[in-house]
């Protein structure tokens, strides 16, 4: 499944007969919030060098471990910032760990095979 031209609805306000247009937040908009245990996970795979993991969804999050090409887990996706890579933009994010690395965090799927996990949280 690719995600990576998911583009969010824009939001149109109407107020005193002004129109302001936005985009809704992300389902997922502040750091630290790990998704349900109860999703399966799956393995995929980074596809750069040193790729954050960070604390939610968003660049502005903190980064928990960072990860270069190789095997990594996934359990589901999210929606969040966007990560532009060769040309491609990917608004979705996927929790992942390895064995290998201290902690878990989020991972833009700009950087993972297959545009990372394939369940939604």
């Amino acid at each position: 499944m690719r995600r990576s031209f998911i583009w969010s609805a824009l939001l149109v306000l109407v107020t005193s007969g002004i129109v302001v247009v936005g985009t809704p937040s992300p389902a997922a908009a502040y750091c630290g919030q790990p998704p349900n245990n109860s999703i399966p996970t799956q393995n995929t795979a980074v596809t750069g060098s040193s790729v954050a993991a960070r604390t939610g969804p968003h660049v502005t999050c903190g980064v928990v471990f960072r990860a270069n090409q190789g095997s990594i887990l996934t359990r589901c996706w999210v929606q969040g910032d966007a990560v532009t890579r060769n040309g491609q933009t990917w608004f979705t994010w996927s929790w992942v760990w390895h064995y290998g690395l201290p902690g878990a965090g989020w991972m833009s799927d700009a950087y993972l095979q297959g545009s990372g996990a394939t369940r939604h949280c």
